[in-house]
């Protein structure tokens, strides 16, 4: 019928054939669609999406830039670096103290509403540098409550926040002191401790040595609560009189120092006196005057006392002891020949030394030993010319050889026929032929 539609079934299928329920064009636009990929956003799109990403991620990991480690020295000022090194727009600086769990805020900085300080950190707190992309503080007067890790953070736009860390430690700079051993040092006696040299209350612990080869050195270490530690080094050595004067050094090494600290100790080591008595010339003759001896005394301490004596005979008028020397006031004369005795005393003992004076006639000249002494030399020197002369012409000369000596001495093959045997043979053969020639 006109204007009327029928519905149409499909033929059955054949066997191992199922047609779809949908209509063959149906049935291809699935297919086709079902293999096309998958529609991608526009070119441009995807590129500033991945700039975008990529900027947050490496804007996150950079963070400011810090030391890692910070060594601060109680008592004294200590900067805490924070440097935000990025081109974007900085919105705020926060720098925290990290408390195991808790966090404390110690101060803010904003570029348009300043730089603060908050709690207990106000006064001790302060901005190194005004730049905005400069974070670093100046913490004052550090103390032990001081050490930690510390946090400086970054919020900046479009990047977000960003942090780094700064582990802080105190360090006590030692106390160095030297002194001298509790005992006098004295020639002759034990080992004795000649200096104290003391570190006291660093952190950590300091290093203390010697410098000097006239002894050794002996360390203590006391440790107390705090973490600090003294250090005592005793240098001993044993004492004699040639080290007074010498001179040791203490030198102590500590990381908060700047550089080392050397301390001169000077050695003073005590003995009784030495004793010499001088002055005497050997030339000491009758009418002599302005004359003296003198007492020489070595002695550590000083000598406190001088003595002269004479060991033979009276003391003779005109002699004036005073402190280490024996005034002669009066012209010599035989009753000053004699031995004098100076004794010179400490508080560690006494010693003496003497000398022998004997008044000559006439005065030894000078002059007079000179030409002596050039006579001998003259004479010796007189005596070993003539000696080497006489030597020479006692010697016997060498005879030369002969021309026969020498052709005597050749063998017999090498001799040559003598001249002098010819006119031999020829004599005698001349002394035959004149007979004959007689007889005839």
């Amino acid at each position: 019928m006109a204007g009327s539609t029928e519905a149409t079934t499909p033929p059955p299928a054949p066997p191992g054939r199922h047609f779809l329920s949908n209509p063959p064009s149906n049935r291809r636009c699935q297919c086709c669609r079902r293999r096309r990929p998958p529609a991608l956003p526009a070119l441009p799109g995807l590129l500033s999406l991945g700039l975008f990403l990529s900027l947050l991620c490496c804007g996150a990991l950079a963070g400011p830039v810090v030391d890692p480690h910070v060594k601060a020295v109680w008592g004294k000022n200590v900067t805490l670096k924070c440097i935000i090194d990025i081109n974007e727009t900085l919105t705020q600086i926060t720098w925290e103290k990290i408390h195991g769990k808790s966090v404390q805020t110690i101060a803010v900085h904003h570029p348009e509403y300043g730089f603060s300080v908050q709690g207990e950190y106000q006064g001790r707190v302060s901005l190194k540098n005004t730049s905005h992309t400069d974070a670093s503080i100046i913490l004052a007067n550090v103390t032990f409550s001081d050490s930690g890790e510390y946090v400086c953070k970054a919020v900046t736009f479009p990047l977000g926040n960003s942090q780094s860390s700064t582990t802080v430690s105190v360090l006590v700079e030692p106390i160095v002191s030297l002194r001298k051993g509790p005992n006098d040092l004295i020639d002759g006696a034990n080992q004795t401790v000649a200096a104290i040299c003391t570190a006291a209350t660093g952190k950590p612990a300091a290093e203390v040595i010697w410098e000097g080869d006239l002894g050794e050195m002996e360390t203590t270490s006391t440790a107390y609560s705090n973490e600090t530690v003294t250090v005592e080094s005793r240098y001993k050595l044993v004492p004699t009189r040639f080290a007074r004067g010498r001179r040791i050094t203490c030198v102590v090494k500590h990381p908060a120092l700047e550089k080392e600290i050397r301390m001169l100790h000077v050695l003073d080591i005590q003995y009784s006196p030495e004793v010499t008595v001088t002055g005497y010339d050997g030339n000491w003759y009758i009418g002599r005057e302005n004359v003296l001896l003198r007492c020489n005394a070595d002695a550590n301490p000083l000598p406190m006392e001088f003595t002269w004596s004479r060991l033979d005979g009276g003391w003779p008028e005109g002699l004036q002891p005073l402190n280490n020397t024996l005034h002669f006031n009066s012209p010599l004369t035989y009753n000053y020949t004699g031995t004098y005795v100076c004794k010179v005393a400490n508080s560690l003992g006494q010693r003496s030394d003497q000398k022998t004076i004997y008044i000559l006639d006439v005065p030894f000249k000078q002059s007079s030993s000179v030409a002596v002494a050039g006579a001998v030399i003259g004479a010796v020197l007189a005596l070993f010319i003539i000696t080497i002369f006489v030597t020479v012409l006692l010697t016997p000369k060498k005879k030369r050889s002969s021309y026969l000596d020498k052709m005597i001495d050749l063998p017999p093959t090498h001799k040559p026929p003598s001249s002098y045997e010819d006119n031999l043979l020829s004599l005698s053969q001349k002394q035959e032929i004149l007979p004959i020639c007689a007889k005839q």
